[in-house]
């Protein structure tokens, strides 16, 4: 899948019989940050995208099978919208929710332990 931004509608006279009652959309080409990486593409509609809105889409065979008809000469179609981008780099050694040590003190040493589920003693 890959980012876009809706630049524009196609507007046809005639399409193959597959493409009728198919909107089509003018794409450029962003990455995560919205940053232009290509040129500007066509693609299906299929979530009834509009213009300036982000999307995400598919390209080739992908694209093809995401209409009713499998034979298709579609070569991109819009399948979702993008609503946010969480981008967490691969640099950042940190993890989004690092798991925290809690310690409580051990009895009768005076060093720390490491806190774990409470034990229950049986009574008999």
């Amino acid at each position: 899948m890959h980012f876009a931004r809706v630049i524009g509608t196609v507007v046809c006279t005639e399409k193959v019989s597959a493409f009728r009652a198919q909107r089509m959309l003018l794409l450029e080409p962003v990455d995560s940050q919205q940053q232009p990486v290509g040129r500007p593409l066509v693609a299906i509609d299929l979530v009834s995208a509009a213009p300036g809105q982000h999307v995400f889409y598919v390209r080739g065979r992908e694209a093809a099978n995401a209409l009713s008809d499998p034979d298709n000469p579609a070569d991109a179609a819009i399948v979702g919208i993008v609503d946010e981008v969480r981008d967490q780099g691969f640099d950042d050694p940190t993890p989004a929710l690092a798991p925290r040590s809690t310690t409580v003190p051990s009895s009768g040493s005076g060093a720390a332990a490491p806190a774990g589920p409470a034990k229950r003693s049986r009574r008999s």
